[in-house]
C-alpha cells in the first residue's frame, strides 16, 4: 500500500467513525476548557488521543494476531451480514427508544434513570481507581503484543517445518546431468 493510499485509507476512516466520536471528542473539549491553563488543557487531549491509540492498536494488533483463522470465520459471518446488521440496528433503535422515551414523554423518572445511575457509578469508579485502569490498559496492550510475537512465531516454525511449502527445494537432476558426472 502506498502512502498516498494509507492516507486515504486514514481519512475515510476518521469521517466514518466521526459519527462515533463526535460526542466524545465534544466532551473532551468541554472537559478540556473547564481546566485551569494551558498544560491541563494539553493533558486533557493527550489522555483523550492515549486512549482512543490504545483501544485502535489493541484492535490491531488482535486482528493480526488472529490471522487466517478469523478471516475464514468472517468469511463465513458475511454471508449473514444483512440479517446480523438488520438485528443489529432493530437492537440499537429499541435501546434509544427505552432510553429516550421518558425524556420524550417529560417524565422525570423511568427506564433511563437506571442506565445513568450505572454509568455514574462506573465513571467514578474509573476516577477512583485511574491506577488500575491504567495498569489493565497496559496489561492488554502487552498480552496482545505477546500474542501477536507468539501466533506469527508458531506461523513461521510450522511454515518452515512443512516440506511442502519449501519454494526453493533442488530440482531433479535431469539424465544429461547424471551422465556429465
Amino acid at each position: 500500500m502506498t502512502t498516498t493510499g494509507m492516507v486515504a485509507a486514514g481519512a475515510g476512516y476518521a469521517a466514518a467513525s466521526l459519527s462515533c466520536t463526535f460526542g466524545v471528542l465534544l466532551a473532551v473539549i468541554a472537559q478540556a476548557q473547564a481546566t485551569a491553563g494551558w498544560a491541563a488543557l494539553l493533558v486533557v487531549f493527550a489522555v483523550y488521543a492515549a486512549g482512543a491509540a490504545t483501544v485502535l492498536l489493541l484492535v490491531s494488533l488482535a486482528t493480526a494476531a488472529a490471522g487466517t483463522a478469523a478471516t475464514r470465520y468472517l468469511a463465513v459471518l458475511a454471508r449473514h451480514g444483512t440479517r446480523i446488521t438488520a438485528v443489529v440496528l432493530v437492537a440499537t433503535g429499541a435501546y434509544l427508544v427505552w432510553y429516550w422515551w421518558p425524556a420524550a414523554i417529560g417524565s422525570t423518572g423511568g427506564a433511563a434513570m437506571g442506565s445513568t445511575a450505572w454509568s455514574a457509578a462506573v465513571s467514578i469508579w474509573i476516577q477512583n481507581h485511574t491506577g488500575t485502569v491504567i495498569i489493565l490498559a497496559v496489561a492488554a496492550v502487552a498480552a496482545t503484543l505477546a500474542a501477536t510475537v507468539v501466533a506469527r512465531n508458531t506461523r513461521a516454525r510450522h511454515r518452515d517445518a512443512t516440506p511442502d511449502n519449501d519454494c526453493c527445494a533442488p530440482a531433479p537432476a535431469t539424465i544429461e546431468e547424471k551422465h556429465a558426472r
